[in-house]
């Protein structure tokens, strides 16, 4: 009888010890148990980044258009698209397919189509430039009037164009006309030489902006060629590169000093003046806006984070890096960023992007090649 209690007794003890030790396990899991942690996201000033969680995948839009390398593009009135190859062969492409026009040149260091895609100002080698018309094949030698630098067609027309003359101990930026015969020559203003390249954006402004490099302080000047009045737009800024846009606004990239490591985007207004930073690193070159609306603005962001890290812009201008880029769609008006194409298993350096109605193209670097992408 006394072992049949002892037993009860010991029985007792152990399971009051195993019902104590399986409530203070609960108790210390509880306790123990980790806050979950947030979920990143991110804050800027101005422009409002899309945190990690809403890059969800979206569905390619973007679709071939030539069937050979480009240099430069426009589309015509028509929704025909005019392009030079690298081999100086200028190509249409129509419903019906695409067509070589004619073998204008056999040299292309760079080349320019005007607006209305009846001129292409062709670069063959330096201070060479030539003029071809789309429609009759001819193409005119600008060697007679001297040794041109730079140039750029007239945002109005196409038979005016300005260039940079070279005159060995000094410079000119010239304005030429070859809508009368013979071409009428206007000098705006001389200068001491420097490397510059000449953008003509608006029809009363014609810009001239240092060649970019990270290690060059650059610098922009202004003309009018009415008043022929010079003024400075930007000054002091390593690796200065810009785009002018529509609506009068300019991009402009910074190079990041003093390790040349990436670098800054900033929108400028008219005048020069610093409106905001952007959040996101990418090249003037890799954005467009939007002529369909009032502040609508698209941007080729490389989703690489090295690319910051590289030396910019001289890595990308030479070719020493290439990048796989998203799209964002910018509201200027709004400061809100919205992501627009991020398909990881398609990979483009989008350059030279340009829109034409409702539709982005751009020539992507690694086959140079035209491609596009229907805005919604």
């Amino acid at each position: 009888m006394k072992m049949s209690r002892r037993l009860t007794l010991i029985i007792i003890v152990i399971a009051v010890v195993l019902f104590a030790s399986l409530i203070a396990y609960f108790i210390y899991s509880f306790i123990s148990q980790k806050a979950p942690v947030p979920a990143a996201t991110s804050t800027t000033t101005g422009f409002t980044v899309p945190s990690a969680g809403q890059n969800q995948v979206l569905p390619s839009r973007i679709s071939l258009v030539s069937q050979n390398p480009a240099i430069d593009y426009t589309a015509l009135p028509s929704g025909n698209i005019i392009y030079i190859d690298n081999n100086g062969v200028v190509r249409q492409i129509s419903q019906g397919g695409e067509s070589a026009l004619f073998n204008a040149t056999t040299s292309v260091v760079e080349a320019k189509i005007s607006n209305d895609g009846q001129e292409i100002l062709v670069e063959n080698s330096p201070y060479n430039y030539s003029i071809i018309n789309t429609l009759s094949g001819t193409t005119t030698p600008l060697s007679v009037f001297g040794r041109i630098k730079s140039a750029a067609f007239s945002p109005a027309t196409s038979t005016k164009l300005t260039y940079l003359k070279n005159n060995n101990l000094d410079s000119s930026l010239n304005i030429l006309d070859f809508s009368v015969n013979p071409p009428k020559i206007t000098t705006v203003a001389n200068f001491s030489e420097q490397d510059y390249q000449v953008v003509w954006p608006y029809q009363n402004e014609i810009f001239l902006v240092q060649k970019p490099s990270a290690w060059t302080i650059g610098n922009a000047l202004v003309f009018n060629p009415l008043s022929t009045s010079t003024s400075v737009f930007v000054n002091g800024i390593p690796g200065l590169m810009l785009k002018f846009l529509p609506n009068s606004q300019v991009l402009g990239f910074s190079a990041n000093t003093p390790t040349a490591q990436g670098g800054f985007l900033t929108l400028l207004d008219y005048f020069g003046r610093k409106i905001q930073n952007f959040s996101f690193l990418t090249l003037p070159s890799k954005c467009a806006f939007d002529s369909n609306s009032s502040s609508t603005l698209y941007c080729a962001v490389p989703r690489d984070a090295g690319f910051a890290s590289q030396t910019l812009p001289d890595d990308y201008l030479t070719r020493a890096v290439y990048t796989n880029d998203d799209i964002y769609k910018i509201d200027l008006g709004g400061n809100q960023i919205g992501l627009y194409f991020n398909d990881a298993l398609q990979n483009f350096d989008m350059s030279n992007i340009k829109i034409f109605g409702n539709t982005l193209y751009f020539i992507n670097r690694y086959d140079q090649k035209l491609y596009k992408m229907t805005l919604s």
